[in-house]
């Protein structure tokens, strides 16, 4: 092959390789032929799908906090926080005072409210919207006939979610998923909304006692708490101890997985993470004699739970855990117990690889809808759409 034809077909794999997406984005300014091969859809796929996705900062109630240095992410929270036009306020939604932040993913954010009219629902209006290029979607409600055919006890949602494969394929910088999991009397029921093709649809689990292979006490099933996602599922904690529900995003298939509750040190607060070649790990939060500590156990390849680690926090403050990247634990700190002053709040990483904890930003609540912000809108890579 002529040098050139070879080279076309080398840079892509050059720059997947590449160690951050600012030297993708420098690449890009390089020369068009740079700029081809490093925007081509196949090469941004493969670059997000080997790179972990920026932690730019916490977005809540009061706005963006960027990280700040000398985190890591600084540079990438930076240039998020000087974009022009962005609006984390969400001023560009209708009846922009009537929303509330219920997740964030992949540089978009959802926001829920009740419809108008209507004190309590269990199913409420959603929106997902670009705060960079201040764009947004209102979802339809979910069909009343799916809502008939699966007589809802609970709703647990709305969440962002990856899109499917087939999705993926056919728009892998556009598309998304949004979710809300129900708990229903005979099972529970996933209603999925798609970006693609605009619709909702209801994926229902097995039986709860097929799923739990056991008589559950409660006649509409078991409570959920939390939600977490690791390699390609979603998981809560179940009211049967130790027992974990599973909803794998890709095959929307249910399971069980348990989880002792000696695995996480019998904590306050939990978080499920990837620990690295497949395996689940889990940090808990424990507060012992005055101190909070976190410990982080891996479930090894003979399926047993083993503790890695333990990390005194600095003594004198309170601690929560906000959530996790495919990077990051990500916790709340304060000074005092008794009061929440808005200046001692601070959001703190600890990296998963090396147990490295830094401080993020100062949050000016008490992390109420805090929400854990990672990388640039999907529109930044393709056309302006969200």
């Amino acid at each position: 092959m002529p040098m050139p034809a070879i080279m076309d077909d080398l840079l892509p794999e050059f720059f997947i390789r590449l160690p951050t997406p600012e030297d993708l984005a420098r690449v890009t300014a390089t020369c068009s032929s740079f700029r081809q091969a490093a925007t081509d859809r196949a090469c941004t796929r493969e670059f997000r799908r080997l790179h972990a996705p920026p932690l730019l900062g916490i977005v809540d109630g009061a706005g963006f906090h960027p990280a700040l240095p000398p985190h890591p992410s600084a540079p990438a929270g930076s240039a998020l926080a000087n974009a022009p036009g962005k609006d984390f306020s969400f001023s560009f939604l209708p009846a922009p005072n009537r929303w509330v932040m219920k997740d964030a993913s992949d540089g978009r954010v959802l926001l829920d409210r009740a419809p108008e009219g209507v004190k309590k629902a269990e199913f409420t209006e959603v929106v997902v919207c670009d705060p960079l290029h201040q764009r947004y979607l209102l979802l339809p409600p979910v069909p009343q006939d799916q809502l008939v055919a699966n007589p809802v006890c609970m709703a647990y949602g709305p969440f962002l979610a990856p899109p499917s494969d087939e999705e993926a394929e056919e728009a892998p910088d556009t598309s998304f998923r949004v979710m809300w999991t129900a708990r229903c009397e005979a099972n529970m029921v996933a209603f999925v909304f798609s970006s693609s093709s605009g619709q909702w649809r209801a994926v229902p689990s097995q039986s709860w006692s097929d799923l739990f292979a056991v008589d559950i006490e409660l006649s509409w099933g078991p409570c959920l708490v939390g939600r977490h996602y690791a390699h390609g599922c979603f998981y809560w904690e179940t009211s049967c101890r130790g027992m974990w529900l599973v909803l794998h995003a890709r095959t929307m298939d249910f399971s069980l997985v348990d989880i002792p509750c000696t695995a996480g040190g019998a904590g306050l607060d939990t978080a499920i993470v990837e620990a690295g070649e497949g395996r689940l790990g889990m940090f808990a939060l424990a507060f012992v004699g005055g101190v909070y500590y976190l410990h982080y156990t891996i479930r090894e390849a003979d399926n047993q739970w083993k503790l890695k680690q333990t990390v005194a926090l600095r003594y004198g403050y309170w601690y929560c855990i906000l959530g996790a990247t495919d990077a990051y634990l990500l916790l709340l700190k304060h000074a005092d117990n008794r009061s929440l002053e808005p200046a001692d709040c601070e959001c703190l990483s600890l990296d998963i690889k090396t147990m490295r904890l830094e401080r993020v930003c100062s949050l000016k609540q008490w992390g109420v809808d805090a929400q854990i912000y990672t990388n640039f809108p999907p529109s930044l890579l393709s056309a302006p759409t969200i």
